[in-house]
């Protein structure tokens, strides 16, 4: 296995920044277990790294921690006890124990009932930390170093779209300070959005990049439009959309060709999608939206620079040099009312095939 050396990618103060955020967000989490639970004391089985961590963790946050399993310790000055010793000093009454340990829950099975046998109230560490493992990762991913970002887009897309991706829809997107703002400009997005899309003479419609299905909703209600299909590169969103919505969906990458036949759909569209596509693949991406749309295209994308997650392209420009015709839209003239909600460009257009 070749060396890497970490120091090519992290600088010392990228380190700490993350270091820092880790150890907030571990101390948020641990604080909130404490309170939702009313813990003031509890045990702990496994004392490695993860169990003195969390150890630290509890002390910051004023909860005792009166016993620790763990062989390793017979004779130090922390005094580890064995499992074996349980029943020794069980008095009956429901204590908690934490397992701090990173062995699977199946494998601590039989640990796991003999705590509780005994009386105690179990949780094992990632009953206070699982919920958010998807939520720390999209977190902490925008604050890693472009060259690892890079690195996990490329090569690891349709896994990151399944989690930073349904992450961002479901806990992201509309929360903190700017939330409402976010909610509000995206309500009238989807309103100039079915605008747009109703065109005369069109009756089935691809939306590339589902996402969770907000368009849909703007689909169903038109009487014309008698087919909608929903492509999406993860398999969490599709099922969410086909769950919510009932229509056909399909999990593929549109950076490698989709499955339809030619000219299949009267209206092909994408909204937050094509900004996302690497210069690599943009071309082969664009070509498939032209080839399974008998009418129109339609694009409600950003405009940025390039980045690991962002591609800078001229859309307009794209399909002119194609031979196409273009019509423009801007969202901001149309709802001047949200132009102080503005955070980016847009490319809004309609090709016509």
């Amino acid at each position: 296995m070749n060396h890497v050396d970490i120091a090519s990618f992290f600088t010392s103060d990228e380190i700490l920044s993350m270091f820092l955020f880790l150890n907030n967000f571990y101390l948020n989490k641990t604080k909130e277990f404490a309170i939702n639970n009313n813990i003031s004391e509890v045990d702990i089985f496994g004392y490695s790294i993860t169990g003195r961590l969390m150890h630290h963790y509890l002390n910051l946050n004023n909860v005792k921690v009166i016993k620790i399993f763990d062989n390793n310790l017979k004779g130090t000055m922390v005094n580890g006890l064995n499992i074996s010793d349980i029943d020794k000093i069980s008095d009956g009454t429901e204590r908690i124990m934490i397992i701090c340990s990173s062995i699977s829950r199946e494998k601590l099975e039989s640990i796991h009932n003999k705590f509780k046998s005994a009386g105690y109230k179990v949780f094992f560490i990632s009953d206070i930390l699982k919920e958010d493992d998807s939520l720390l990762f999209t977190t902490l991913f925008t604050r890693l170093p472009l060259a690892i970002q890079t690195i996990i887009y490329e090569n690891h897309n349709k896994n990151f779209w399944e989690i930073f991706g349904t992450t961002w829809y479901e806990k992201i997107r509309y929360s903190g300070k700017n939330g409402v703002i976010s909610e509000t400009r995206n309500r009238y997005f989807r309103e100039f959005i079915s605008d747009k899309l109703s065109v005369p003479d069109c009756n089935s419609f691809c939306e590339i990049g589902i996402g969770t299905g907000d368009n849909i909703v703007i689909l169903q209600k038109n009487k014309n439009v008698q087919l909608i299909v929903g492509v999406d590169i993860s398999c969490l969103m599709l099922k969410k959309v086909r769950n919510k919505y009932g229509i056909p969906v399909i999990n593929v990458d549109l950076r490698h060709g989709l499955s339809f036949k030619n000219k299949v759909f009267d209206v092909v569209f994408t909204s937050s999608v094509i900004q996302h596509i690497s210069q690599k693949y943009l071309s082969i991406a664009i070509d498939e939206l032209i080839r399974i749309s008998k009418k129109y295209i339609f694009h409600f994308e950003g405009v940025h620079k390039n980045s690991p997650m962002t591609t800078e392209v001229d859309l307009k420009k794209l399909y002119e040099a194609k031979g196409y015709g273009i019509e423009e839209y801007d969202f901001y003239a149309e709802y001047p009312q949200i132009e102080s909600y503005k955070t980016v460009e847009l490319q809004c257009i309609r090709i016509n095939l």
